[in-house]
């Protein structure tokens, strides 16, 4: 197919209906903009004609956004845009060019995935999982994984998309030590069985229970195994085993002398990461205190 080249109004453009991506990282999306303000746009944004002298963008929609942040401070310049155009594309064609392209470029998160991949299967595109995974170029078992997040509830599907602040420890002065730590998919997946679980014993609290339970495996930094281990013995109604995950024991990961704090790197590998925010607070104390009591 011969595309034609052509310089497009940034005001003649349609967002592609079927663009997954909700949100635009704001420090990613003005690198992007610096870029193109020093070197040009490298690579033309893909465009479908529309009547009315409109087009619909089948890709470059961060492409656009960098432009249009350039229109905003630095003028009529950057008010058209090159853009290639292709004609006859079919409503399934802009679905999966949409989704191929922005997990292509710029990681989609997994809820903003499956999401993209149900508004397939609820507008008729496809109608099982094997037809989406060759609409969309995925495995069929990624896809399976991929919808069953997006179905699951939103106090998981939030642990993975915008993840949680947990706390990883106290300082020596007593100041805790937070971080905003994400939810992986696998391990998502785990907790939306346990949730399934947690609402057939009491439904009210199925989410509140779900939520703590999260927080802490993202605070203990938990496997993926360690997740499916919890909720099995969760679920079969034994008390899950300790936080372990065979990390070493926390005096093995350094010794302390009067004038030498020395860490194990081998072992740090395979600790926890509240085992490391122990080891850190010691290594402060150890700073902090007077050269006599070292």
């Amino acid at each position: 197919m011969k595309l034609t080249t052509v310089e497009v109004d940034l005001a003649a453009l349609n967002p592609n209906p079927w663009q997954p991506r909700r949100n635009m990282d704001a420090d990613e999306l003005a690198t992007l903009a610096a870029s193109i303000r020093e070197q040009s746009l490298l690579q033309p944004i893909v465009v479908q004609p529309l009547e009315g002298g409109r087009y619909v963008i089948v890709a470059g929609h961060r492409r656009v956004a960098a432009y249009e942040k350039l229109h905003e401070t630095d003028g009529s310049k950057w008010a058209r845009i090159p853009a290639l155009v292709r004609t006859g594309l079919t409503e399934a064609q802009l679905a999966s060019l949409a989704y191929t392209e922005n997990v292509a470029r710029s990681a989609l998160t997994p809820v903003e995935e499956g999401r993209a991949l149900q508004s397939m299967v609820d507008a008729g595109l496809a109608q099982t999982n094997e037809d989406l995974a060759a609409l969309v170029q995925q495995p069929v078992a990624r896809i399976k994984r991929l919808r069953r997040l997006a179905s699951g509830p939103r106090v998981i599907r939030d642990a993975v998309d915008a993840g949680f602040m947990v706390t990883l420890g106290t300082d020596a002065d007593g100041t805790e030590r937070r971080e905003l730590r994400k939810l992986e998919l696998n391990s998502a997946l785990c907790f939306v069985r346990l949730h399934e679980a947690f609402k057939l014993a009491a439904p009210k609290k199925a989410d509140e229970r779900i939520d703590r339970v999260i927080r802490k495996a993202l605070a203990a930094n938990w496997s993926v195994r360690r997740c499916e281990t919890f909720v099995e013995a969760t679920i079969a109604g034994r008390e899950p085993e300790p936080v372990t995950d065979s990390a070493p024991v926390l005096a093995a990961l350094f010794t302390e002398t009067k004038r030498r704090f020395v860490v194990d790197l081998f072992l740090a590998a395979s600790a926890s990461a509240e085992q490391l925010a122990e080891v850190r607070a010691a290594f402060e104390r150890a700073l902090a205190s007077e050269p006599g009591q070292r």
